[in-house]
């Protein structure tokens, strides 16, 4: 459980950044 938020904290801006360039 401990690497899903290291993830989504990875992922969640990073799809941010794709989102803003769409």
């Amino acid at each position: 459980m401990f690497m899903l938020f290291i993830i989504s904290f990875i992922i969640v801006p990073v799809l941010k950044c794709c989102g803003t360039e769409t």
